[in-house]
C-alpha cells in the first residue's frame, strides 16, 4: 500500500506541487478555533463548500481517523508583490482554479490506483461557480471543503511536517502558496 501512496505522491508532484509531504492522518492539526476564523471571511454563510455549510470539527475529526495517509501539497501562486490589491484578488482567484483542476485529477489518479474513498480538501472556498447557490450545488460532484473550513490548522501541520512558511506579509519578497490534502485510506 505505501508504494502506491508514493506513486500518488510522486504523481502529484509531476503535476504542479511545489512540494508534497507524504504523512500519516495523525499528523494532521485540527483545531476547532480555526473554524471560528472562518466566521470573519466573506464566503462564510455565502459558499456552500465554507460554514456553516462544511461538515463540522467534530465530523471531520471521526473522517480523518477513517484515513491512514495524507499527502500536504503546496502549489506556487502567481501573486508578485508588484501587483495591486484587485490584481492580486484576480490572479488568486485563477489560481485556485488552475489548482483544484489539479487537484481533482491527483484525487481520480488515487482512485485509479485503488483508493476509492481518497478526498482531496481544496486550497480555499469553491470557485467554480462566479454566484454560489447556496440551496443547491449545481456541482454537487465537484464540492470539497477548504482546509480551513473543517478546523484543519495548516500552519501547524505543515511546520509539524517541516514545511518552512513564509507569511507575504511578513516578507514582501516570499511568495504565496496554496496548500492542500489529499486524504487516503
Amino acid at each position: 500500500m505505501i508504494e502506491a501512496v508514493k506513486d500518488i505522491a510522486e504523481y502529484a508532484s509531476k503535476s504542479g506541487a511545489e512540494f508534497v509531504k507524504l504523512a500519516s492522518a495523525r499528523d494532521i492539526v485540527v483545531e476547532d478555533r480555526v473554524v471560528f476564523r472562518c466566521m470573519n471571511c466573506e464566503n462564510y454563510g455565502r459558499n456552500r463548500s465554507c460554514p456553516p455549510f462544511s461538515p463540522g470539527v467534530e465530523v471531520f475529526r471521526k473522517v480523518l481517523s477513517d484515513y491512514s495517509y495524507v499527502l500536504v501539497m503546496g502549489f506556487k501562486s502567481s501573486i508578485s508583490s508588484s501587483i495591486d490589491v484587485e490584481e492580486a484578488k484576480r490572479l488568486w482567484d485563477s489560481d485556485k482554479k488552475r489548482v483544484f483542476n489539479t487537484l481533482i485529477a491527483i484525487e481520480k489518479y488515487a482512485f485509479n490506483k485503488g483508493f476509492p474513498l481518497a478526498y482531496v480538501l481544496r486550497a480555499g472556498a469553491c470557485n467554480i461557480c462566479s454566484q454560489c447557490d447556496t440551496s443547491s450545488c449545481r456541482h454537487q460532484e465537484l464540492l470539497r471543503y477548504p482546509i480551513c473550513s473543517v478546523g484543519v490548522n495548516i500552519v501547524k501541520t505543515l511546520r509539524n511536517l517541516s514545511v518552512n512558511i513564509e507569511f507575504p506579509s511578513m516578507k514582501p519578497s516570499s511568495k504565496p502558496f496554496l496548500a492542500s490534502i489529499l486524504l487516503i485510506d
